[in-house]
């Protein structure tokens, strides 16, 4: 009786030490990180863009609006400051480690499209209308939102896209 008594307790304390296993580190497997948070880095015009335009150092702010869909707040870093560009609605794909958009504002018009590289790497393009032409290319990676400069009021955003 004693013999058995001391399996049954070997096979709870097994038992116990698999759930905790699987607990603490399977669910680090499960659960990938997504594009959703905040992410710094550089936006360069390409050689067709516009003579407008201008290299930017910037924060991304992917935040989900629903299972399909995620606001990103653009800011660009100017004279030690965040300053908001706009807001776009964004379909989120590939595990939410992808998302695009086609805007048209103004007289440009065109799809912006981000990947991500690795959990902390993101790439992103700027296609625009007509020609399909590369404007610009985002090199990005992942950082806390609390350790970058203060972010605009969401107002500054306006409406997302």
């Amino acid at each position: 009786a004693l013999v058995a008594l001391r399996r049954g307790r070997r096979r709870v304390m097994r038992a116990a030490w698999l759930a905790a296993v699987l607990a603490c580190c399977g669910a680090a497997h499960a659960a990938s990180p997504t594009l959703i948070g905040t992410w710094t880095g550089t936006s360069t015009c390409t050689a067709a863009a516009r003579a407008a335009c201008k290299n930017e150092i910037i924060v991304y702010r992917f935040v989900r609006r629903d299972a399909q869909h995620a606001i990103l707040y653009a800011d660009k870093i100017i004279a030690g400051k965040r300053e908001a560009m706009g807001a776009l609605d964004m379909q989120l794909s590939t595990g939410d480690r992808q998302a695009s958009k086609h805007f048209a504002h103004g007289n440009t018009s065109g799809t912006w499209a981000y990947t991500m590289l690795s959990d902390s790497a993101l790439t992103g393009t700027l296609i625009v209308d007509p020609g399909n032409t590369l404007a610009r290319k985002v090199e990005a990676h992942r950082v806390e939102d609390k350790d970058m400069l203060p972010a605009p009021a969401l107002g500054d955003y306006g409406t997302p896209d």
